[in-house]
């Protein structure tokens, strides 16, 4: 593998083979898996933004708006599912199809720049990587949107949630992240800048829907 195309090839080989390719001809992901994707992602996005690569406006890829969709939130009064029947439901058809374009267009924005292939660190357990991505996003949401991270004004969570993690059915290659360049279009019901803390933290995981 000598370029970032080829790491995308190899993660989508990997994904494919453990859950088959779906209605746009693109591997199929769970929740969990989505999540690995997202944290592979979002370092790619960080290193091209410390290499001064430049994009476009609409070349900027946010994670955000694809962890509250894999997390289940899709506007206020949602909650974070942290349950394992969760992590390893089927992630949207759509958005899976939107990850894949955006995991692409960054590999190739790297090529383009010249960047050498590197590892960025990409967790092998994926009941890890979505729990990081749960508290990456509840992180945010109290920046953004504080009333709908912590409505009571209660004790603010202060460690991931921890719910039992699905089985590995996506190992990235040990390799680099990927980057995107295209933004999710908005949907019905436009996940806000909120997270897991409905009642102003993240209840420890069980195998029961918990809100944040």
């Amino acid at each position: 593998m000598n370029t970032w195309a080829d790491l995308v090839a190899k993660l989508r080989e990997s994904v494919a083979k453990h859950n088959g390719l779906g209605v746009y001809h693109v591997p199929v992901m769970t929740n969990a898996d989505a999540a690995a994707i997202v944290l592979w992602a979002r370092a790619a996005e960080q290193l091209r933004q410390t290499r001064g690569i430049a994009v476009g406006k609409d070349g900027q890829w946010d994670w955000y708006p694809y962890a509250l969709q894999l997390l289940g939130w899709l506007g206020r009064g949602d909650k974070f599912r942290m349950t394992t029947a969760w992590m390893r439901a089927h992630f949207n058809d759509e958005w899976t199809n939107l990850l894949w374009f955006n995991v692409a267009a960054l590999a190739a924005t790297l090529d383009g720049a010249g960047v050498p292939v590197q590892g960025l660190g990409t967790p092998v357990n994926i009941g890890k990587a979505y729990r990081d991505v749960a508290m990456l996003a509840y992180k945010r949401m109290q920046r953004e949107d504080p009333e709908a991270a912590d409505p009571d004004g209660k004790a603010v969570h202060k460690s991931p949630p921890s719910s039992p993690p699905p089985p590995p059915t996506v190992a990235p290659p040990p390799p680099a992240p990927l980057v995107a360049i295209a933004q999710p279009q908005a949907q019905p019901h436009e996940p806000p800048a909120n997270s897991p803390a409905g009642r102003g933290r993240i209840p420890p995981a069980t195998d029961v829907q918990i809100s944040p």
